[in-house]
Parts: structure tokens; C-alpha cells; sequence
């Protein structure tokens, strides 16, 4: 592993082991005294470590040294979870068998000083051997990146440099004679990684011409290995909406048939690797067998033999390096404020330089541009400009030039967090929240002041990436908030590479390691394991990577069998992450309890799960916890307070009524509660109110709950409350007339999001939210309630309010002449009320109301827009 993340975890030990001695738990004195040996120990070796990193790659017997003292550093960590968690029991268990759990604690400071004493003497072994690499000393957090500048972030220019071959394709796909055409059209599209072959074919796709001429419009992104019945499941997918479909082969034969039986279409097969004719003409078949005449295909590769494998109804078209004007023109974009460049024409020189060793590879050119945006230091501009990594060959990887330079440059405590995007799929969304989450399971995310939410950082530190370009295809939320985003293969790839073979591993059933000892993450790819029996062999080789951190699987996995499962607890005892998602099964293992250090556990998408073991509840540092969309999954188990480190909890149940009341008072540190197609649920429970620490609630598609809990008043931390599709839901019972008095709403003195989709029985909101939420509103959102009929007389107090939505409420009346008392307010959104929509059009009877405001939105077009704004949020409106 680069050292940089080695230094990250050595320094995050250390504070671990300053903390605990300096008795943040309470340990025995011969534990201090071994953990203090611990520390400094561990503080002389980490001092040499960016100088044993600088000199490794010309030495094997350091780059040893410095996996062998990896190997001890996440042996000291484990130790010490080992001891925190202890403690965290001992506390959860006070007054219960007391006499026992003091045995049994006995018991483990024995066993935890001799383990402590035997990882030290390891340590000082490692450490004795750094003298024979004459090693420089460097303070341990010594970063030569200056701290990145907070500034606007940078979007993406438009795709400029492609017009002549979107042209050129266009030409080709439109000149088709579809009666004269035999056979289906393939279109190769090939070059390197990074040049825009993605972007030339959604121009293509995107185009006017295309909708018209064809009749179905498909895309599908395949840059895995081949996997016929995935492709096929993807093009399903994209023709129909279906996802998760679970068929036979043969079953989605015929529904792709179906599906294409007579219809002229245009596919995308973007980022194709398969080099294996046979495999490609078994899906062309099955492609051409029952289409319209006229179909095309489009294929974007990286690869010249795929592309002449798959175009043989077509030349391949190869796409050519931008030209250096071109380039040069997205480069200012991304570095210099309009005006700007004119006023340092020195950097100019400077940069039209760096521009012409990015090769015309436009994702180059962008990532350094967004390296450099906001950058007015020449020293630091040729600092870039005489890194040594320009003097790798452009054309054996120039890419990672730039996409490396960027890495470099972000803050180092950020560096792991990239790296560990590796670990997941590639070419797959990566959802903000659910990454933040893995983060913080790995114990990546350091506040920067006490008290800081960790949810705050990992904001923080997905934002630096996001503005260094290393996020792609972002999403957002109708708040503003980013929703999802991908990471470019080529990024992907740099992620991996800094983290090393041994770290990141793609597993399969008969697949072996040289050194499974250092495997740290796992993402299996074996994909039929309903019926898999483990071996003694293969139980063996789970225990041997039993240091691993994360589980996953490369895809939904469907049946696995109990064997597989038991093998796989009994074996990865370190793991932070276990992500079973989408591979069912209706029994977890009571081993289950037995991962003490498991923080992120998700089973989402088991269709066949029913419940829990007991021992799920001690799952003590458990921080995130997944039932979404387990449609068969009854009731909470009846310990769930006991889960004290819990932050994040996603529920969907079949049968459960009401949240338990008792359960709820253990989970002080709830953050975000989502509940989800619970379709029997009828009440929270007043249990609610002793989530205290709660910041998100989201009720979705609970049509049976009538009412909010009186003790939601106590949520005084909640910042968005999301309700969608909940019909018997009335926000105005507890309320006295006119919505005042104690009731749920009222307390919510932080609430920033207010999203209410798809209640029928709402008519308006209680007065005493507006006075509560006064100066922490931001956002409100109403959508298909077809009894509103206008904005509630509280929202005139809510000053701080920034955007409001409105649709699909039909009786919707014109808005109050007190609305330009919101001053606040920067964008307005209405569609499918007709009366509102009417009024607040130009010279209709509510524009002067709304005139002054910066951007208007009516059914879809935006009839006020502000340059002032980004051009993403035009996506608001989709």
C-alpha cells in the first residue's frame, strides 16, 4: 500500500492509543503501561515512513520492511477494537450478571496484555530494522500538498471537439436503406480510455435525429468481464424499467425477443472487453434474430481487436486525440474565470504547456484544469508543470499523469477514502450516503473538532473529490444535495493501483492469493452459491484471509447456501463491512454475533429473509444496518437497543405495526431512520423521542400509519423529514385547531428539508412548524396532494427559506401576498397545479409576487434563469 495511507492508519493508531491510555476507557495499569511502549514505538517508525516510500521501488528488502510492518499496524488496530469493545460491553452490561461479566473481563486483560506485549516485541523487531536502511526521519503528518481552498465546484464543460464525428456517425446510422439492410449494423466506435468515447455516444444517442428514426432507444454499459445473461438482464432493463429480474437463461432469451420482436432500434454497448468471437456472435444472434431491419448497434471499446470482432457490417471508427486548440479551450474553461487569462499571460505559457503533454485526451485536460482551478501561484503551476510523473510515456498510460496529480494533490487524510472506491464495482453508481457510510465503517473519517458528526465529515471528503473531478455523472436530489455519482474507469483503475494487488482482491470460488494474510478487502465474484458445500480446503482459505475488512459481492448473487455463509463469518472475523446485498437466504447465522468488529452490515434486496438471530444485537460497534426492501422481513428483534453504536438504520418489513418502544431508547446515536414499504405499520411508538441524535427521517410508502408520534416534538437535531406515499397520513392529528399547541411538528427547531409526496389527506401544515422551523427552513417540496389548496400561513415566518416546489396539487389556489416576505427564497418550481401555473406565468396575476426572484420553473421550462447559477441544476427539473 502507498505510504500515505499506511501513514494514515499508523497516525490514526496512535490516537487510538493515546486516547485509551490517557483513559478514555478505562484499562488496567499494566495495560496503560504496554499501550504507552505501544505508541512510541510505533511514533519512531512511522517518522521514517515517506522516506522508506521514496526509496522502496529500487529496494525489495525495504518494500518487505514496509509490508511486514503493515501487517502489525492492522494487528495493533484490531487490538485495540478488541479492547474498546470490551469496554463498550462491560458498560452495556452493568447490573446484568455481574459476577460473570467480571470473570469473564478478568479473563480478557490477561489475554489482552499478553497480546499486547507480543505485538510490541513484533514491532520492535520491525523497528530495529530501520537502522539498516539509514532512514531520515520526517514528521509523521507532514503533508507537501498545501490545504485545498474551498470554492464553487467545478461542472463539467460542454462536450466540445466532437461535432464532426457525431456528424460522421449520424451520417452513417441515418443514410441506412432499412429494406436493403440484411443484416444487423454494428458500429464500432475505439480508442484509449479517456478520449470521450462515452461522451460521442450519448451525443449520438441523445440526438434528435436518432428518436426519430428509430423506435426503441437502448443503453447499456458492460466494462466486466462478458456475462451474456447480464448483458441481457442490462437490455431488459433499459428497454422496460425491470431490474432484479432472477430468470434462466433461457427465460430471458425469450423476453429479450419480446422485447425487440419487430421493433427498429438503436443500442449503445458502451465500454466492451470482450475478446472472444464465439461469445460475441451467441449475443449478436440473439440480438439480430428478431429486430426490425435498421437496427444499429453501437459499441464503444478501448480495444482494436473487439472492434474488428463485433464491426463487421462496419468499419471501426477511430477516434483521434482532440486537437491542441480544442483542448486548450476546455482547459480555460475549467482553470480560468472569464477575463482572467488575459491578465496572466505567463500562466498562459505556462499552461498551453501542460495542455499539449495531456496527449488531446479530453478527461486528462479536465481532471489537471480542476486540479488548477482557482490557482494563481506560478510557482505552484510550474511545480505541476516539472513533476517528474510528465516524463511517462503518453502513450503507455499518459492519463494517470494528470489523474495522478490529482491524487496527490488532495488532502492526505482524504487519500484512503479514494483509494477505497476501488472496492467497489467499477462502472457502478456510487451513492453518497452509502459511501460515507463504508468510510466511516473503516474508520477513515477524521473530525477536524471535537464534536464534529461524522456524517459531516465524510461530506467534507467526498465534496474535496468531487471538485478535484474524480466523480463523474453526478446526481442530485431535488434539495441541491448530491444523490449518486460515478467514478471514471480510468480513475477507477488509478484507485486501484495506488492500493496494491494484495489489498483489493476479486475473488472466485478456486481463485488463491501468494499472500492471503495481506488481503484487506474482498469482492466475490463467484455467482451460483445456493447449493455451494465450502471444503475443508476452502473453509481453510477463508481463515487464512481472516484479516480481511470488507466482504462484498461483485453482483447480486441470488441463493446462497447456509455452508457458504457459516464459512464466511467463521472465517473473516476483522471484517468493517459485510455487504450481502441482493443474495438471498432466510436464515442468518447466529455466528452472526460472533464479527465484533463488523460496523456496516447490509442485506438489503433478500426477498426471502424473516428474521433475526438474538445475536445480531451484539453487533456492539454495528453502525449502519440494511433491511431495505427485505419484503418478507416481520419484527425488529426485541434486544435491538442494544445496538448503541448504531447510526443508520434502513427498514422494510412485512408485518411489523409499530416501531418498538423500548428498542428505540438504546439508540442514542440514531442519525438517519428510513422506513421503507413497512405496508402494515401503523405507528413509530412514542419511543421515537428518545432518538435524540436524529437528523434525517424518511416514511416511504406506508400507506396504513395515520399519524405522527406526539414525541417527535423532542427530535430538536432533525434537519430533513421526508414523507412519501403515506395515504391514511394526517400532520394534523395531535393539534388543536389551527395546528398550535404541543404536537410532533413543533419542536423541530432544525429542520432544514421538508419533502410531502403523495398524501392524500394534506391540507396544510401546522402553524406551529413554521414558528419552530422559522430560521432553519431551507427547502419544501409538496407534490400530489390533492387537497392543498394553498401555502400555509406559517411559512411567512420561515425566513432562511431558499427553494420551494409545488406539483400535482390541482387545487391549488394563487400564493399569499405576504410571499415576497420570503426573502431568502432563489427558486421556485410549479407543474400540474393548473390555477397556480396560470397565475404566476408572465403578466398572470401572481407575477408580481414572484418576479424579483433569480429562477422560475412552470411545468418544465424555466421561464427566469439567472447566470448565477450552475447549468447542473437544470437536471432539478428531470
Amino acid at each position: 500500500m502507498a505510504e500515505v495511507l499506511l501513514v494514515n492508519l499508523a497516525t490514526s493508531v496512535i490516537e487510538k492509543v493515546a486516547s485509551y491510555a490517557a483513559g478514555e476507557i478505562k484499562l488496567a495499569l499494566n495495560h496503560k503501561k504496554e499501550l504507552g511502549k505501544l505508541k512510541n514505538s510505533l511514533q519512531a517508525i512511522s517518522a521514517v515512513l515517506q522516506d522508506a516510500e521514496n526509496r522502496q521501488s529500487a529496494n525489495n528488502s525495504l518494500r518487505n520492511w514496509i509490508k511486514d510492518l503493515e501487517d502489525v499496524v492492522y494487528d495493533i488496530d484490531d487490538l485495540l477494537d478488541e479492547v474498546a469493545t470490551n469496554a463498550l460491553q462491560k458498560k452495556s452490561s452493568q447490573g446484568s450478571f455481574v459476577q460473570a461479566n467480571n470473570a469473564m473481563h478478568f479473563f480478557f486483560c490477561c489475554a489482552s496484555s499478553q497480546k499486547i506485549r507480543s505485538i510490541r516485541e513484533r514491532l520492535d523487531e520491525i523497528g530495529a530494522l530501520k537502522r539498516d536502511f539509514q532512514l531520515v526521519t520526517h514528521p509523521l503528518n507532514a503533508d507537501n500538498v498545501r490545504l485545498v481552498k474551498t470554492y464553487s465546484f467545478v461542472h463539467e464543460p460542454e462536450i466540445i471537439g466532437r461535432e464532426e464525428a457525431k456528424k460522421e456517425i449520424l451520417d452513417l446510422v441515418l443514410s441506412i436503406d432499412n429494406e436493403s439492410l440484411s443484416d444487423l449494423l454494428v458500429i464500432p466506435v475505439v480508442g484509449m480510455g479517456g478520449l470521450g468515447k462515452t461522451a460521442l455516444a450519448k451525443l449520438v444517442y441523445n440526438d434528435d435525429q436518432i428518436a426519430k428514426r428509430f423506435q426503441m432507444k437502448l443503453w447499456v454499459c458492460h466494462s466486466t468481464k462478458f456475462d451474456l445473461k447480464r448483458i441481457i438482464e442490462d437490455i431488459i432493463e433499459s428497454g422496460t424499467g425491470e431490474s432484479k429480474l432472477m430468470s434462466e437463461l433461457e427465460g430471458l432469451q425469450i423476453k429479450l425477443r419480446d422485447l425487440l420482436r419487430g421493433k427498429r432500434y438503436f443500442l449503445v454497448l458502451d465500454d466492451v472487453w470482450n475478446e472472444d468471437a464465439n461469445q460475441w456472435a451467441e449475443l449478436r444472434n440473439l440480438l439480430a434474430s428478431d429486430a426490425g431491419k435498421g437496427s444499429v448497434v453501437l459499441v464503444t471499446t478501448r480495444s482494436a481487436r473487439v472492434a474488428s470482432i463485433v464491426g463487421n457490417t462496419a468499419a471501426p471508427y477511430n477516434l483521434t486525440d482532440l486537437s491542441f486548440k480544442v483542448c486548450w479551450s476546455i482547459f480555460s474553461r475549467c482553470v480560468f474565470k472569464e477575463g482572467v487569462a488575459q491578465r496572466n499571460p505567463r500562466l498562459i505559457g505556462i499552461g498551453k504547456s501542460m495542455v499539449a503533454k495531456c496527449g488531446g485526451v479530453p478527461l486528462a485536460v479536465k481532471t489537471l484544469g480542476s486540479l488548477l482551478y482557482g490557482e494563481r501561484d506560478e510557482a505552484v503551476w510550474w511545480q505541476i508543470h516539472e513533476n517528474e510523473l510528465w516524463k511517462i510515456d503518453q502513450k503507455a498510460g499518459g492519463i494517470f499523469v494528470a489523474l495522478r496529480l490529482s491524487y496527490d494533490r488532495i488532502s492526505s487524510h482524504v487519500k484512503p477514502c479514494f483509494v477505497y472506491c476501488s472496492t467497489l464495482t467499477k462502472g457502478a453508481y456510487l451513492y453518497k450516503m452509502d459511501l460515507i457510510n463504508r468510510w466511516m465503517a473503516q474508520g477513515l473519517l477524521h473530525p477536524s473538532y471535537k464534536g464534529e458528526e461524522l456524517e459531516d465529515v465524510g461530506n467534507r471528503y467526498f465534496e474535496e473529490l468531487l471538485s478535484r473531478s474524480l466523480f463523474q455523472e453526478v446526481e442530485f436530489l431535488d434539495d441541491g444535495t448530491v444523490w449518486r455519482c460515478k467514478m471514471h474507469d480510468l480513475v477507477h483503475d488509478l484507485a486501484a493501483s495506488i492500493a496494491g494487488e494484495e489489498q483489493i482482491v476479486r475473488y472466485c470460488e478456486k481463485q488463491l492469493v501468494e499472500s492471503p494474510q495481506r488481503v484487506r478487502h474482498i469482492r466475490w465474484e463467484a455467482e451460483n452459491l445456493s447449493k455451494k458445500e465450502l471444503s475443508k480446503e476452502e473453509q481453510q482459505h477463508f481463515k487464512a484471509v481472516g484479516g480481511a475488512r470488507t466482504f462484498t459481492f461483485q453482483h447480486c448473487t441470488g441463493k446462497i447456501s447456509k455452508s457458504f455463509l457459516k464459512g464466511l463469518i467463521s472465517g473473516l472475523k476483522c471484517l468493517r463491512v459485510l455487504d450481502l446485498r441482493g443474495s438471498e437466504f432466510e436464515k442468518l447465522p447466529r455466528s452472526i454475533g460472533q464479527l465484533k468488529h463488523v460496523r456496516y452490515l447490509s442485506l438489503a434486496w433478500n426477498s426471502r429473509i424473516k428474521a433475526l438471530p438474538t445475536s445480531t444485537c451484539n453487533l456492539l460497534n454495528l453502525q449502519t444496518f440494511s433491511l431495505y426492501q427485505c419484503k418478507k422481513f416481520g419484527d425488529l428483534p426485541r434486544d435491538i437497543h442494544k445496538l448503541v453504536s448504531l447510526r443508520h438504520l434502513y427498514i422494510t418489513s412485512a408485518t411489523m405495526t409499530s416501531l418498538p418502544e423500548k428498542g428505540l431508547r438504546g439508540l442514542a446515536n440514531l442519525r438517519y431512520l428510513q422506513l421503507n414499504n413497512c405496508e402494515e405499520l401503523k405507528t413509530l411508538s412514542e419511543g421515537v423521542g428518545h432518538l435524540t441524535a436524529l437528523r434525517r427521517l424518511s416514511i416511504l410508502d406506508c400507506p396504513k400509519i395515520a399519524s405522527l408520534p406526539n414525541s417527535m416534538r423532542f427530535l430538536r437535531h432533525l434537519r430533513k423529514l421526508i414523507l412519501v406515499n403515506c395515504t391514511s397520513l394526517d400532520l394534523m392529528q395531535g393539534y388543536q385547531e389551527g395546528g398550535l399547541g404541543s404536537g410532533p411538528l413543533n419542536g423541530l427547531k432544525s429542520l432544514e428539508s421538508l419533502e410531502i409526496v403523495g398524501l392524500p389527506k394534506f391540507e396544510e401544515l401546522p402553524e406551529g412548524l413554521g414558528y419552530a422551523a422559522s430560521s432553519s427552513l431551507q427547502h419544501l417540496l409538496v407534490n400530489n396532494c390533492p387537497q392543498l389548496t394553498g401555502l400555509p400561513d406559517c411559512l411567512r415566518h420561515c425566513t432562511c427559506l431558499q427553494t420551494l416546489s409545488i406539483w400535482d396539487c390541482p387545487k391549488f389556489c394563487p400564493l399569499p401576498q405576504w410571499f415576497p416576505s420570503l426573502l431568502s427564497l432563489k427558486e421556485l418550481k410549479i407543474g400540474a397545479c393548473p390555477q397556480l401555473s396560470k397565475s404566476c406565468k408572465h403578466r398572470g396575476h401572481d407575477w408580481p409576487l414572484i418576479s424579483h426572484l433569480p429562477r422560475i420553473a412552470i411545468d418544465g421550462q424555466w421561464i427566469l434563469w439567472s447566470k448565477f447559477f450552475a447549468k447542473r441544476d437544470l437536471n432539478y427539473l428531470h
